[in-house]
Order: structure tokens, then C-alpha cells, then sequence
């Protein structure tokens, strides 16, 4: 017996923070609905199509997992979103922030009339302060946190190779997750949980700060071990797209013209259902079948390959 067996997970999820969150979930003996848009599914499954036609971001994070395709704007899509989240004890979403509310997944308002529901909210900043309803992806993040900043050399931050600001927002959503099921065995009450990305790559920064403060200024205190020079927030970086006053501020200018440049929006299906397949589990052992888990109108299914063209991000997510 798995020790997660039993527990319904819904996760309204794209791109890497919430699906590793979930797909560990999984691993764990979890049953996971992944709710996907009906105008091509999770965009991460078009970032390659080096594994049997899906990317290597989307075989790596969504196995053992259903998947169903759901229109959250059209009233049907939001019955069957009613009837999966009341099945649910934890509901797993990144959605960019304020479009959970208006697809009806407040957690306050969920919790009012369900309080052993575990919800999760994993956005770039998380609740409250100055940002708290921007947008923020996994560069970004790393970029205003510094930890760009303590990676390359002296003078050319460098993103590290893998997206730690993504995974390490699902890591601790998985890990409060966790710890909100254990206290609800003894308590019998769920609990709200929010990640931010910039939170989580923060605090991983705090070795670098603790080195700076004390070794100081003269001293120079920078985490050499990377090749890195000290996190300092605003020193101007020079590229082929002008001076920037920090890694961030090209960040968000290189993320500016990606939305901007968008690629044609993919043609959305009738309103309703539909089904997506999900990447093949990569390691051994049995296959989870790919149930249908909401009734309704029209059921589709539809094959694990990529989709048919490309568009942009959908749905409301980041």
C-alpha cells in the first residue's frame, strides 16, 4: 500500500510548479486529476516534442496522473469543476493571480463549505506585498532574488541550468502539502497553503547573505563556490538590448516582447469537456490507465501527441 492511496488530488496546473508538485504527489499513491484548457492542454506540452511527441518537460512532470479538458468559463465546464473539486481532499493551482477566484476556486470560499480541503496556491510572489498579483515565471524570479546574480562569473549573471525557482515552488508546496495532511489526521481541519517563487529562491539565498554580512564589504563575502559575484540587486548589465539596472529589469524586458510577439492562438473546440492523453510513465512498473473523471457534456478523447499548432499561454495560468 502506497502511502498517499486514497487521497483525490485535483490540480488546475501548467508549465513546472505545479505539475512536479503534483506528479510526486502521484508518485506517492495520490490520485491526480490534472485539469487542462481545451485550447491545446498545458503549454508545456509544446515546449519540445523530444519524447514521443511531447516535450521533456511535460514526460518528466506529469506522470501517474488523469488528465481531463475542461472549459473553466463555460457553465458546463464549471459544473464539472464543481463536481472534481467536491471529490477532492487537496486542490492543487497556479493560475495567474485573482483568476482563481473568478473561475469559482477561492480558497476561502472552497474551505467555507468544505474545511478539510487542502488548498494550494503557487504563484511568483506570493500573498501580500507590492507584487503580490504580478506575474512571475521561473527567470524572473531567479533574477530578482539574486540568484542569478551568485551564478556565472563577476559581471554576467547566469541563470542556472535547471529551473530551481519552479521546482523548488513545487517542492515546498509538495512538502506543506504533507504536513497539512498529517495535521488533518489529528485535527480533522484542512488548511490554505500559498507558495511564491521569489519566496523560495529568496530563501535559498540566504547562505549568500550570511556570507555577505559577515565577511563585509572590504572582505568582499561572495559565495565564490559558484563563480558568482555578490547579490546585489541593481548593478547595471550590459547586453545586446541596452543596459538593464539588474538581471530582473532584462527579465521582464525579454518576457515583455515574448508576450507581445505571442504565436496565433490555437483554434479552441466546442465548449464543454474534453480529454487530453498524458506523457507515458518513463520509469518501470504499470501504467495508470487515463480515466474520463467528470460526467457531462461531450466527452473527447484525444491522443498523447503534441496538439496541433501552437499558441499562447491559455486559460489564465502563468
Amino acid at each position: 500500500m502506497q502511502p498517499l492511496q486514497g487521497i483525490v488530488v485535483v490540480a488546475v496546473e501548467q508549465a513546472v510548479a505545479g505539475p512536479i508538485c503534483t506528479r510526486h504527489l502521484g508518485d506517492l499513491g495520490a490520485r491526480v486529476v490534472k485539469v487542462e484548457n481545451r485550447a491545446g492542454g498545458d503549454f508545456a506540452r509544446d515546449y519540445d516534442d523530444v519524447v514521443h511527441g511531447m516535450s521533456a518537460y511535460f514526460a518528466w512532470a506529469n506522470r501517474n496522473k488523469e488528465s481531463v479538458a475542461i472549459d473553466l468559463k463555460h457553465p458546463l465546464g464549471r459544473a464539472a469543476q464543481a463536481r472534481l473539486v467536491a471529490r477532492a481532499d487537496v486542490l492543487v493551482q497556479n493560475l495567474a493571480p485573482g483568476a482563481a477566484a473568478r473561475l469559482g476556486l477561492d480558497p476561502a470560499e472552497l474551505r467555507a463549505s468544505r474545511p478539510e480541503l487542502i488548498t494550494v496556491d503557487i504563484s511568483g510572489f506570493g500573498k501580500g506585498g507590492p507584487y503580490a498579483r504580478g506575474r512571475a515565471y521561473d527567470l524572473l524570479a531567479q533574477a530578482e532574488a539574486g540568484s542569478c546574480a551568485v551564478t556565472g562569473t563577476p559581471g554576467q549573471p547566469v541563470k542556472p541550468g535547471i529551473p530551481i525557482a519552479d521546482i523548488g515552488a513545487g517542492m515546498y508546496a509538495l512538502s506543506s502539502v504533507l504536513t497539512a495532511l498529517l495535521m488533518r489526521e489529528r485535527t480533522g481541519a484542512g488548511t490554505a497553503i500559498s507558495v511564491g517563487l521569489s519566496d523560495v529562491v529568496a530563501e535559498w539565498m540566504g547562505f549568500a547573505l550570511n556570507q555577505h554580512l559577515g565577511g563585509g564589504a572590504s572582505a568582499g563575502g561572495v559565495p565564490e563556490g559558484g563563480g558568482g559575484r555578490r547579490a546585489r540587486a541593481r548593478q547595471a548589465q550590459p547586453s545586446d538590448r541596452g543596459a538593464y539596472p539588474s538581471p530582473a529589469h532584462r527579465a521582464r524586458a525579454v518576457a515583455g516582447d515574448r508576450i507581445a510577439r505571442g504565436a496565433g492562438a490555437r483554434a479552441a473546440p466546442p465548449a464543454g469537456i474534453g480529454r487530453l492523453g498524458l506523457a507515458a510513465r518513463p520509469d518501470p512498473g504499470p501504467r495508470r490507465a487515463h480515466r474520463a473523471c467528470a460526467a457531462g457534456a461531450g466527452v473527447q478523447r484525444r491522443g498523447s501527441g503534441r496538439h496541433a499548432g501552437r499558441g499562447r499561454r491559455r486559460g489564465g495560468m502563468r
